[in-house]
This record gives C-alpha cells, structure tokens and sequence, in this order.
C-alpha cells in the first residue's frame, strides 16, 4: 500500500488513537452486548481501510499537504516526533 511520504510516520499514532477512542466508546457502551460498539467498529473499519487504500492517489495531494501540516502542527510544534515521543536534542 502506498502512503503519502509526509503521512507515513503518524500512521501509528492515528491507529492507535483510533483504537483508544474504540475502547472509550466500548467502556460506556450500555446496549446490549455492545451492538453499538461492534456497528461503530465494523463501519468506521471500513472507512479507515478505503481511506488507505486511496491515500496514495496524486490527486488527493493537496490532502495530503494539509493533513501533514495539521499533524506536523500538533506533534513537532510540541517538540514531540511524529510517534507523539519526546524528541532528543542533540
């Protein structure tokens, strides 16, 4: 799968945010056997895998452009690297 450059290295930490906010909405999910939350997982699964999928298309570029700005925006501005960890100053 081909993933735009600037992108890449958030990949793990937006995964993983997603998966957190998954476990959030399971903890208060109060129907029965949590049918909210597998319907929340099944349907925003799918948009995240066609939203992979289709990241590397040329004319998603100014997308792309704009989603590294805001992720570049929130973690290096921060003085954090793209994983959301402390950078080392040399």
């Amino acid at each position: 799968m081909k993933l735009p450059r600037r992108l890449k290295p958030y990949l793990p930490r937006l995964l993983w945010m997603y998966q957190m906010g998954l476990i959030l909405f399971w903890v208060y999910d109060g129907s029965p056997e949590q049918r909210r939350t597998k319907a929340l997982f099944d349907k925003s699964l799918q948009m995240v895998l066609l939203t992979l999928r289709f990241a590397g298309l040329p004319v998603l570029l100014p997308i792309h452009r704009l989603a590294a700005d805001l992720l570049d925006a929130v973690y290096l501005d921060a003085g954090l690297d793209s994983a959301g960890g402390e950078k080392v100053k040399a």
